[in-house]
């Protein structure tokens, strides 16, 4: 996040929200409490839920495609049980198969499938047995990649450097999102916008086209997948891992997009499906990759805590001011941030006291005192040391949680949960268009909004009516797109 001047939005508002613990036991007034899930140093996230109110390291377990492979060839491949080959195979069939059935009904005709093939390389691929496309004279060439070749109409992977390690880190339904991504472009050749289309436009496309697939499979769609809530969240964590770096230019040709604009675009297809993503070759999605400024490039565009948090909070309650204002209503500024220590401070919200286990890595919004409070010894070092805006989205989210009491709802349901992300979305939207009058004290820069996703993948709750990091960032962006009215929506249980 950058300081700034600014203005903006007013719209009108139908806010709720709940002052209630995610537990059964815990305190009406406290609102969230949260442990991280395991940390990988940073830029790729494993997601995690918690339990009653306590966050904890997901341990999704994925399902092994299993398809018959004896009349089909992947040229190059080793083979042998389980290998990435092997499941990269199953991933094209399936992919084929569903194109197949829907290309017709988006496109209005039949789905010419590979005429190449589906290729496989490593380090020790012999340049003479590399996928023949145009350009390709050695491993280095298309090392750590998976792509297609309109030129040999094939698909091909690097199953060492690519492929296994993701499998590794995501499981097998993580690398069979990879070859639904590359037979969107498979999906572009036949169509002709894999050459007229802008390179990270073509990605997105590409991404939004692998959420077709991945609802189809959702719903049951394919013989050899399966796919629930722990697998759309691995999803999201891929989508991270092989975001662009932030900062970079989305001009570039190689783009292909922020972590925010890739997992908004895999949403659109997995709730939206074929026919949406289609539609991006004459409606591009909004692009939110911003190369670094000067400034942002020597900071990595990240304000220090205490220097965020003096702006933040006062600029959040101007955005709230603004849209009760716009609802005929009067915003009551939230009290206080309160930043406590677990391990030296007690740590109350009206009759309820956390012991210091539950108050490790809290943050709620205490409505009896009406605060903020949260662990600045653990907590806070946590979300900066994914990025600014993690902490601040945590922060924000808070705010719409008094906002939602102030409006008289106090329950703690999965649509609260959820509308507060909404609401976080909205005001990152706020920060990011900065359109109206508005006089804003900060603004985005380049990966906030993927920190924000990331926080999600780190810090969620896990329990049955606890919404899933995939959900919390459809949420987000449908706030961040989107009008008061859409995240009423969402609190309705629209």
């Amino acid at each position: 996040m950058r300081k700034a001047r600014w203005l903006v939005v007013g719209v009108v508002v139908a806010l709720a929200l709940s002052a209630c613990g995610a537990g059964s036991g815990e305190p009406s007034a406290v609102v969230r409490s949260t442990e991280p899930a395991a940390d990988d140093g940073g830029g790729s996230t494993a997601p995690g839920e918690g339990s009653g109110g306590q966050m904890e390291p997901a341990d999704p377990q994925v399902d092994e495609p299993i398809t018959p492979m004896d009349d089909v060839t992947v040229m190059g491949s080793a083979g042998g049980p389980n290998s990435a080959d092997d499941v990269m195979l199953a991933a094209g069939l399936a992919v084929q198969e569903f194109w197949g059935r829907t290309f017709p009904d988006v496109y209005g005709e039949e789905f010419e499938e590979l005429s190449g093939g589906f290729w496989t390389y490593g380090p020790d691929t012999p340049p003479e047995d590399l996928p023949p496309c145009p350009g390709i004279t050695s491993y280095e060439d298309i090392a750590v990649n998976a792509f297609y070749c309109p030129d040999a109409d094939l698909v091909a992977w690097d199953r060492e450097g690519l492929v296994a390690p993701f499998i590794d880190e995501f499981g097998e339904f993580g690398a069979a999102i990879i070859m639904a991504h590359e037979f969107g472009h498979v999906v572009q050749g036949r169509t002709g916008d894999f050459e007229t289309l802008p390179g990270v436009i073509s990605e997105l496309q590409a991404d939004c086209f692998a959420g077709s697939w991945i609802a189809d499979v959702v719903d049951g769609g394919s013989e050899d997948f399966e796919a629930d809530v722990d697998e759309l969240d691995l999803a999201v964590a891929g989508q991270i891992e092989i975001r662009d770096a932030p900062g970079s230019d989305p001009n570039d040709p190689s783009a292909h997009g922020s972590g925010f604009d890739r997992v908004s675009s895999l949403s659109d297809g997995v709730f939206d499906g074929a026919s949406t993503c289609a539609d991006y070759a004459a409606t591009p999605p909004e692009v939110t990759q911003v190369p670094f400024t000067a400034d942002d490039a020597a900071t990595g565009g990240d304000l220090g805590a205490e220097e965020l948090l003096g702006l933040l909070v006062p600029d959040l309650d101007a955005f709230y001011a603004g849209l009760f204002t716009e609802a005929g209503e009067e915003w009551d500024p939230v009290d206080e941030l309160v930043l406590f220590d677990p391990g030296t401070d007690d740590v109350s919200c009206g009759d309820t006291t956390l012991t210091p286990d539950e108050a490790e890595f809290a943050i709620f919004y205490c409505a009896p005192e009406d605060t903020v409070e949260a662990d600045g010894t653990m907590l806070l070092p946590a979300l900066e040391d994914i990025g600014d805006f993690a902490l601040g989205s945590e922060v924000a989210r808070q705010w719409a949680f008094s906002a939602q009491v102030q409006q008289g709802i106090t329950e703690n349901t999965r649509e609260t949960s959820l509308h507060a992300d909404c609401m976080t979305g909205l005001y990152a939207g706020d920060l990011y268009f900065q359109e109206g009058p508005r006089e804003r004290q900060l603004s985005l820069s380049a990966g906030d909004l993927d920190e924000a996703i990331i926080s999600f993948l780190a810090f969620s709750g896990r329990g049955e009516d606890a919404a899933s990091p995939f959900e919390r960032s459809d949420a987000f962006r449908t706030g961040f797109a989107g009008t008061v009215d859409d995240c009423q929506a969402i609190l309705e249980g629209g």
